[in-house]
């Protein structure tokens, strides 16, 4: 059997072949595919945002140990932090920049 799309970040496909190798699948990398997007490629809705960042989190989680888990949590949330910045949005912003944190709460089982 083949698995012929692999869509999500570049750690979560990481992840997602990992597991197809230790089923026992093998990989393959087919050079020259080309992703063509004929409508807006990203949505920049709020759930999308917060599920985006939820799904980093997990894989990123998965990956690396406790510590350097927490350490990247506080770099991208210190990154962040600029956005809270935006008077009108801050409830927006907040749910956003939270869900770095509580990313868990978002994903669902």
């Amino acid at each position: 059997e083949i698995c012929a799309c692999l869509v999500g970040s570049e750690m979560c496909i990481r992840d997602r072949c990992k597991r197809l190798h230790d089923a026992g699948y093998r990989s393959y990398l087919i050079p020259g595919p080309e992703i063509i997007h004929f409508v807006k490629s990203s949505s920049t809705s709020q759930f999308s945002r917060v599920y985006n960042t939820a799904s980093l989190m997990y894989c990123i989680e998965k990956e690396n140990s406790h510590l350097k888990f927490f350490l990247f949590q506080i770099a991208y949330f210190l990154l962040k932090i600029p956005l809270l910045l935006n008077i009108k949005n801050i409830r927006k912003e907040w749910e956003y920049i939270s869900s770095i944190f509580k990313y868990k709460q978002y994903l669902v089982k």
